[in-house]
């Protein structure tokens, strides 16, 4: 690990499945349904789309929607997603 670099501390959950994870890539992506994300890129479309937030918002379009730690930080901004279809 880089000097600097936070550890990933806890999990975070895949707001597509609910899995809990310590990391979100593509190869946890890559278990869904063909009809849902199968990539990070896809992952953070979906988000973007469910969210109501912009593509570009720094909660989706980082690494704060991948690390649990980052996530814990805006997951006021993805409340309900569980309910997400």
């Amino acid at each position: 690990m880089t000097e600097g670099k936070e550890p990933n501390e806890g999990m975070l959950p895949c707001m597509v499945c609910g899995e809990p994870l310590n990391y979100l890539n593509t190869p946890d992506m890559e278990t869904h349904t063909p009809e849902k994300p199968q990539n990070v890129s896809e992952y953070r479309d979906w988000v973007a789309e469910h969210s109501g937030l912009d593509r570009d918002h720094p909660a989706v379009d980082s690494n704060q929607l991948l690390k649990p730690q980052l996530w814990r930080k805006n997951n006021h901004l993805f409340e309900g997603w569980r309910d997400w279809e």
